[in-house]
């Protein structure tokens, strides 16, 4: 539809992808992007679409800006900072440990130069703990339920573990 003369536009991801050539043409003052974690990486639709918009401001809002895989979290520097987080794979090589895989691509261990990394995202994160948010909330409970494997089960698990193809903690 026609949104010229419209104050605000919310939407959701799959909405801006299937809309991007209407909203891309309009100058926004703010664009505000709540689960930016969602943008996932450079290659995605959602990242894509939201470099495509013209904004004055870019408002990011998460609560896992790095689950394990720092370079997400650069999708979401650059999207608001072209300019001072413009090299993904200059930070790639400096805060994403990974490993080679056998065919070619890798394997995202974690973060790397965690200090650093921190330091370099404060500028541009606030951040609040569930305590000050919610302070009603009980205390995380985890629960550790032991499977069985058998053993053909068991060497699979082997494998995988040994490829880095799956990353799970020793109890």
């Amino acid at each position: 539809g026609d949104l010229s003369n419209a104050h605000i536009v919310i939407t959701h991801y799959e909405g801006l992808v299937a809309q991007i050539e209407t909203l891309k043409k309009i100058k926004w003052a703010t664009v505000v992007c709540d689960e930016s974690h969602r943008m996932k990486n450079r290659k995605s639709k959602r990242f894509k679409a939201l470099k495509k918009l013209q904004a004055g401001h870019h408002i990011a809002l998460t609560g896992t800006l790095m689950d394990k895989n720092p370079s997400e979290a650069w999708t979401i520097l650059n999207w608001m900072f072209p300019v001072t987080f413009e090299g993904y794979w200059m930070f790639y090589d400096r805060y994403v440990n990974y490993k080679d895989n056998h065919f070619g691509g890798r394997i995202v261990l974690g973060p790397k130069n965690v200090e650093e990394l921190a330091r370099q995202l404060a500028p541009f994160t606030f951040r609040r703990t569930k305590a000050e948010v919610a302070p009603q909330l009980p205390p995380k409970i985890t629960t550790n339920v032991p499977i069985e494997l058998d053993g053909e089960q068991w060497a699979w698990y082997q494998k995988f573990k040994e490829q880095a193809l799956i990353n799970i903690p020793e109890l």
